[in-house]
C-alpha cells in the first residue's frame, strides 16, 4: 500500500521500532520495522459498524453518511487526549484540524 498516514502520527512508536529493528538482542520480536510500515501504512482514519460488519471490512471513514459520527469520535478522542494530557495531543489536533 501507499503511506497514508502523516508521519506525525506514526509517534514516537514507529522510531523506536525501526530503531530496534536490528538489535541482536531484541531477536525474541523479530518483526519491529515490519510492524513500523504495518503502522505508517494504515490509512489515516478507520470507522467500522462491527454489528453489520464484524470482521471490520468496510471502512466507513470517508462515507459521507457517516462523516457526523466520524465527526463525534474525533470530538471524544480529542477530549479523552486532552483530559489525560498525551503527548500526541498536538500531533492529532493538526491531523484533524487539517482536513
Amino acid at each position: 500500500g501507499e503511506t497514508e498516514q502523516p508521519r506525525t502520527m506514526g509517534g514516537e512508536v514507529t522510531a523506536l521500532l525501526r530503531k530496534n529493528a536490528n538489535k541482536a538482542e531484541d531477536s525474541s520480536y523479530p518483526n519491529y520495522a515490519e510492524r513500523a510500515d504495518f503502522i505508517l501504512q494504515r490509512v489515516p482514519e478507520e470507522l467500522y459498524d462491527t454489528k453489520k460488519d464484524p470482521g471490520c471490512l468496510n471502512n466507513l471513514a470517508l462515507n459521507p453518511e457517516y462523516q457526523t459520527v466520524l465527526k463525534s469520535f474525533q470530538k471524544n478522542m480529542t477530549q479523552l487526549l486532552e483530559e489525560s494530557t498525551d503527548h500526541e495531543l498536538a500531533n492529532y489536533s493538526a491531523f484533524t484540524q487539517g482536513k
